[in-house]
């Protein structure tokens, strides 16, 4: 299983979150109407909770978009791997971007007040153009997560510290094996993604150490793809066969326990994935789809004792 590349991700994770992303936008405005962020061919990844998204899927360079400001060109190319995610007060922007120095794509911050892109290194190796690539952004802006290169073929997960202006190895617990960072809490101490041996499986870092999601039958549970601010809260992409209809869970880091969630009774597909969750791990939003992209899917949202 190596590394997913970029196609394949925004198919797994990205578009149902897109969905998250104008629901968050269109609740915030007092118009019912619906507002087209970027030129249709495009998808926004990621969002702030001042409503700045930003995206670069489908798109020549990036593109951030405010309720002031509208869309915009930001540059920093188009990425091959990675998503492009906001920190929460919307200042700074994370992807994977072309270093014009090595010549190599990695992890990247968009600082929104400068208006520059920093390239954030990686972990002294790379695969092709590769380096690293930036998949998620902690709330405060202050670390970005994604994976890097320790080898030609295989890739670690990896977090830059503002504080250090560092890549730092979060490992893998499967000798030769590869992992990657998706997500990050509010301050960054705990962050989501893979960890390839056993399939491709939820994990979890606290701290810098990992540990494994499985599901209440013992099965692995699929890759992480979120985790809420205060960092509790773990959901992720699940499959069943082709033709069946999957489930996804919910993680709790403090108690070290999974509940599943199950799919819409009516329109569920083969794939689900929980692409974000509230603070007191009561609401989850996603998507289900059928077997290929996300983009033919169906959002969802689940409550507790709701479904």
């Amino acid at each position: 299983h190596p590394p997913m590349p970029r196609s394949h991700a925004v198919a797994a994770v990205a578009a149902p979150a897109v969905a998250v992303a104008a629901a968050a936008i269109l609740a915030a405005t007092a118009s019912a109407d619906v507002t087209i962020l970027a030129p249709s061919s495009s998808l926004m990844e990621g969002i702030s909770s001042t409503g700045t998204a930003a995206g670069a899927f489908n798109a020549p360079q990036h593109i951030m978009w405010t309720p002031k400001g509208g869309a915009m060109s930001i540059g920093g190319g188009s990425p091959s791997a990675g998503q492009v995610k906001v920190s929460e007060d919307g200042m700074f922007i994370s992807s994977s971007i072309l270093n014009p120095s090595t010549g190599k794509e990695e992890m990247g911050l968009y600082d929104v007040a400068a208006g520059t892109w920093t390239p954030l290194g990686g972990l002294g190796s790379s695969s092709g153009d590769s380096t690293s690539s930036g998949w998620g952004i902690a709330g405060d802006g202050q670390s970005v997560v994604g994976l890097a290169w320790i080898s030609a073929g295989t890739a670690h997960a990896a977090q830059w510290f503002a504080s250090t202006n560092s890549v730092v190895d979060l490992g893998s617990t499967v000798a030769g094996e590869s992992s990657r960072a998706n997500a990050a809490d509010f301050d960054g101490d705990v962050v989501v993604g893979w960890q390839d041996g056993n399939g491709r499986q939820g994990a979890v870092w606290v701290n810098g150490v990992q540990e494994l999601i499985t599901r209440p039958d013992g099965s692995p549970a699929s890759e992480a793809a979120c985790v809420s601010a205060n960092g509790r809260w773990v959901s992720g992409i699940s499959f069943s066969s082709p033709f069946g209809t999957a489930a996804t869970y919910l993680y709790d880091t403090q108690l070290d326990s999974v509940q599943i969630i199950p799919n819409l009774s009516s329109g569920g597909g083969s794939r689900m994935a929980g692409t974000a969750v509230t603070d007191d791990g009561q609401t989850v939003v996603g998507g289900t789809w059928p077997l290929g992209p996300a983009t033919f899917g169906t959002a969802f949202i689940w409550r507790a004792g709701i479904g």
